[in-house]
């Protein structure tokens, strides 16, 4: 993936497993990387990406730093996605069941029967009311005469009004029938705080979604060099440590070899407290004063923010016959929620070919005041589930 600046080059910095993401700045010239050297994407919890591109299904995989866990938010084509990726989610967050936004469910499923009984706790699926019903369904849709313990299952919430959400357990009967089973307790997460709401899209609802990392540690990279430690897995294992409070004795590799350390005493020398960040998706709504209001309420103080620009200002009446936000209306919504960078996604394929494109991309880039703009689908690596472009 290649993106040239408009104005200067600026750049994320970047994240495990992730490229680095280049940024266009907006219609202001704004520099983006100083603000993102201190918190935020990069540097906090969330490391995003689109996969499929600006005119691809509207799919992020959001990997957790020093978890080795991540996020999913769609399931339209995961085609870039292998299934150690796949196997390595702890939620996925569906907007709505439309085909481009939940048809790789199969995929996902797939991924889960590779893995059988690997789980500590099972995938967690978050999205519109009627979700645990779909979901059952898909997984009814198969025969499962040949399959014995483990079987897969879900935990499914479904948001309600307000912030609201009830949890549903998807199982897969020794019948080989799958079952949405109600009343069960929502899961606790130590990590972030999700936030959502339901926006009207036609005769439907589609979710939005934004996940706020709570108060963290990073470590000091000059409190590292002056002890002559060397980088590595240990200090996952002291983030987790610390975010647990726990303590334990570390083997710390240093530049005169491999010392002992008790937790605590390297807490003190190396960790400092740092604001957490936050993400959130939009997609598939239409453009009303109540949805506006509601999503506001959502994305507000987004660090980055996934949000549908469909359509061209221009093209506002084929916007609003489709229940889709143009340009313009997502640049408001940034704007006004005090959002630090916007990736669109989800543009209509009217706009893909040579011509259109770039007069898309000029509105994108004059709408918009930090933009982190992702053209074409990212290659995985099967063997490392990394992204290498």
């Amino acid at each position: 993936m290649t993106m040239t600046p408009r104005r200067g080059k600026n750049t994320l910095p970047p994240g495990p497993d992730l490229p680095e993401a280049k940024t266009r700045n907006g219609k202001h010239g704004q520099n983006v990387e100083s603000g993102f050297a201190r918190k935020g994407p990069g540097r906090g919890l969330f490391r995003p990406r689109l996969l499929n591109g600006l005119f691809g299904d509207p799919v992020v995989y959001c990997h957790l730093a020093h978890q080795g866990r991540a996020v999913l938010f769609d399931i339209g084509d995961l085609g870039p996605l292998w299934s150690k990726a796949l196997h390595k989610l702890s939620y996925v967050f569906v907007s709505h069941t439309h085909l481009d936004h939940f048809f790789d469910f199969d995929r996902l499923l797939r991924a889960e029967m590779t893995f059988l009984g690997q789980r500590k706790r099972p995938l967690i699926l978050a999205g519109p009311p009627g979700l645990a019903r779909k979901v059952a369904s898909r997984i009814d849709s198969y025969s499962w005469n040949l399959l014995e313990d483990p079987r897969p299952y879900f935990l499914v919430m479904e948001i309600m009004s307000g912030q609201n959400m009830k949890a549903y357990r998807v199982v897969l009967e020794n019948g080989g029938r799958a079952y949405a089973i109600g009343k069960e307790d929502l899961p606790t997460e130590d990590s972030f705080d999700l936030k959502a709401c339901l926006l009207a899209h036609g005769d439907i609802e589609s979710a939005c979604f934004a996940l706020e990392e709570r108060q963290s540690w990073s470590v000091r990279p000059e409190a590292l060099a002056g002890m002559g430690l060397k980088p590595g897995k240990w200090l996952d294992k002291l983030l987790e440590l610390k975010r647990n409070d726990k303590k334990e004795e570390l083997l710390v590799p240093s530049t005169s070899g491999e010392t002992r350390f008790m937790s605590s005493d390297l807490e003190k020398k190396l960790l400092v407290k740092r604001p957490g960040s936050k993400i959130a998706f939009l997609t598939d709504a239409q453009d009303t004063n109540e949805n506006r209001k509601k999503a506001l309420e959502v994305v507000r103080g987004a660090d980055w923010l996934f949000c549908e620009a469909r359509y061209l200002n221009q093209d506002k009446d084929l916007a609003g016959q489709t229940n889709h936000m143009t340009i313009s209306a997502a640049a408001w919504i940034a704007r006004e929620g005090g959002v630090r960078l916007v990736t669109p996604m989800h543009a209509a394929g009217r706009y893909a070919d040579k011509g259109t494109r770039k007069m898309f991309i000029h509105e994108l880039e004059s709408s918009f005041d930090k933009l982190a703009l992702y053209e074409s689908p990212v290659k995985f690596d099967a063997f490392e589930s990394r992204i290498i472009s």
